[in-house]
């Protein structure tokens, strides 16, 4: 049975900590009708965290996706200037040519 992993349908590159700009992933790309841009994830976001846990970098944020499922919902914790946002997104099957990051 082949499992079909969570896809956010980002693109991004890390962002470490300066000033009072919060570590974590700026996104670059959203893919249309992805779950990222269902939930409402704009370009220049930055995923600080994924159901409450942390991210700082792409890498982080691949771990926290890897092992959820599509259909699968999370909830997506971005900061937006200055605002801290939340999103609910529901994964959906993965498109390994469609986005870098899950």
């Amino acid at each position: 049975r082949h499992v079909h992993h969570g896809w956010l349908g980002i693109r991004g590159k890390n962002l470490g900590r300066s000033g009072f700009q919060p570590a974590g992933v700026l996104v670059t790309k959203v893919v249309p009708g992805s779950a990222a841009g269902e939930a409402g994830l704009r370009v220049g976001d930055i995923v600080t965290s994924v159901d409450f846990q942390p991210v700082d970098s792409l890498v982080g944020l691949l771990g926290h996706l890897y092992g959820l499922q599509a259909g699968q919902q999370v909830l997506i914790g971005v900061d937006r200037g200055t605002t801290d946002l939340f999103y609910r997104a529901v994964l959906q099957q993965s498109r390994p040519a469609a986005a870098l990051a899950g």
